[in-house]
Formats: C-alpha cells, sequence, structure tokens
C-alpha cells in the first residue's frame, strides 16, 4: 500500500483489474472475454478522431450542430481509492451489476470483496476518464 497522499502507480493495479474481471467472467454472463482497462490515449474521443485535432464532424450527430463552431475536446484523469465497503456499495450501482440475478449479484460482490480483502490490503483504486465537448456558438 502507498504511503497516504499518493498514487499507485498503473503496474500495481494491473492484479486487481485482472482477477476482477475474473471474478465478472465467472458471475456476469455479459462480460466481454478479454475485458482489459486501456490507457486514456487509447480510448477515442466522442467525435471518433484522433485527439488533438479540431474535428469539423464532431458534432455532425447532435441536433442544431450547424449553429456551433467545431468542438474542442478536453479530458480529465482521476482516480479515486476506495475501502471494500464503498466499493462495493459503487458496484451496487452500476446497471450491469443490477441486471444480474441475485445470486450472480452476491457472488460477484462476494468474489470482489474477498479480493480486495485478501489480495489488496482493503483498498482499490478505480480510475475515472471524464471528457468535455466545448462548443461555441457561431
Amino acid at each position: 500500500m502507498p504511503p497516504s497522499g499518493t498514487t499507485p502507480d498503473r503496474k500495481a493495479r494491473i492484479p486487481f483489474l485482472q482477477e476482477g474481471v475474473a471474478c465478472q467472467l465467472r458471475f456476469d454472463p455479459t462480460t466481454p472475454p478479454g475485458l482489459r482497462l486501456a490507457p486514456a490515449a487509447d480510448i477515442p474521443y466522442d467525435s471518433q478522431e484522433a485527439p488533438n485535432r479540431n474535428v469539423a464532424q464532431g458534432n455532425a450527430a447532435l441536433p442544431g450542430a450547424d449553429r456551433f463552431e467545431p468542438p474542442v475536446f478536453r479530458r480529465c484523469e482521476r482516480e479515486l481509492t476506495y475501502r471494500t465497503a464503498d466499493y462495493l456499495d459503487l458496484l451496487c450501482t452500476y446497471s450491469g451489476t443490477l441486471a444480474l440475478a441475485p445470486a450472480a449479484r452476491a457472488g460477484l460482490l462476494d468474489c470482489i470483496g474477498t479480493l480486495i480483502d485478501t489480495r489488496h490490503a482493503g483498498r482499490v483504486t478505480k480510475r475515472y476518464l471524464t471528457e468535455l465537448r466545448l462548443a461555441v456558438r457561431r
């Protein structure tokens, strides 16, 4: 466990992610095989274009897009660390978890909770990526 106020590096998070996917594959039949965490740079922007490009078609699918300049995209990455109970509470808000049959949901939560408590000192860090699309009115 890193000292308080520091963030575990990506390599330190990989074992939990891989083990967590094993729990998902076991209890959630909709989990795609080979699921992995992609670096933010590998995730396409909502425009489906490359980063750092001013893309005219980035607004094309939006109603009234012709009234705006081409959008600019901004991204923010952040990591939050959760204790086991808090992480399991978070998982219970996800539609995929809610859609599981009660026995499968209980199995998934037990599997992930046990994983966090026994192999990751009762804490897990989750990465979030937020994207903002900015477009100026013409």
